[in-house]
């Protein structure tokens, strides 16, 4: 037998090892599609509705509500005039929002029509003497709110003793420090801030504003509105969202759900 050339032998090996390599290559599993990206949603951080840890109910009823429903999302803590602007002008996904439709002022937001939690929003305030039972009320009182919330810029517009705070903790210790007589403020929240800075005696106005927090899609992701509704719908009446607001402190019930 006539010995071969190496230079052909390393030509033949050659050979071989890029033909193992293509079937070997042949035969993996083709590539995964890469993840979806996770829908941004934009709320205010108020403890206990959400907090820092991300335990409040409202993080436990956004947790359960994407989970069941299949999609990925992710939270951007801003303040709500900021938040809304963005989801509807696209930067973000989706917006929580006190409103049920804003689509006059913002006609690219698709709300779910499902309310996600109620809140309650009354005077807060721990004098025995102070009675508050209408809006009028407050004007015989030092009135704090939070700067930015549009509503009560519009009910105390012409009140003479108006403070306006940055944050819930900042409000609340001015009502502690007898800087104001009453806040306005939901009372949850209010209650929570109060326990935990040492205010004892908290007392809440006859008078309330029922609220009911929404969750707002930019246009682009109509798809989701109905998918993400069911899911919210199915969660009251499993029991699952009662479950979630064991202990959240508010004056009503939740509102049943909505017919399909």
């Amino acid at each position: 037998m006539v010995p071969m050339p190496s230079g052909f032998t390393r030509v033949l090996a050659l050979l071989a090892l890029t033909c193992v390599s293509v079937v070997c290559w042949a035969q993996q599993e083709p590539l995964t599609e890469s993840e979806p990206p996770s829908i941004r949603v934009s709320a205010s951080r108020i403890p206990p509705v959400m907090t820092p840890a991300g335990d409040g109910y409202l993080d436990r009823i956004l947790v359960t509500l994407f989970a069941r429903s299949g999609i990925a999302f992710e939270l951007v803590i801003s303040p709500p005039p900021r938040g809304v602007a963005d989801a509807d002008s696209g930067v973000i996904d989706a917006v929580v929002a006190p409103f049920p439709d804003m689509r006059e002022d913002f006609p690219d937001l698709l709300p779910l029509p499902e309310s996600l939690l109620p809140t309650n929003i009354a005077g807060l305030y721990t004098r025995e003497e102070i009675s508050i039972r209408s809006v009028e009320d407050f004007f015989d009182y030092r009135l704090g709110f939070l700067q930015g919330w549009s509503k009560p810029e519009e009910l105390f517009r012409d009140h003479p003793h108006v403070t306006r705070l940055r944050t819930p903790r900042l409000l609340m210790q001015m009502l502690a420090n007898d800087r104001v007589d009453v806040v306005y403020f939901p009372s949850a929240p209010g209650r929570y801030i109060a326990s935990e800075i040492g205010l004892q005696g908290l007392k809440v106005s006859e008078f309330h504003l029922d609220r009911h927090l929404y969750l707002h899609f930019n246009k682009r992701h109509a798809e989701l509105v109905l998918r993400l509704q069911e899911e919210l719908v199915a969660m009251k009446e499993d029991g699952t969202m009662a479950t979630i607001l064991r202990g959240y402190e508010t004056e009503h019930q939740l509102p049943p759900a909505r017919a399909q």
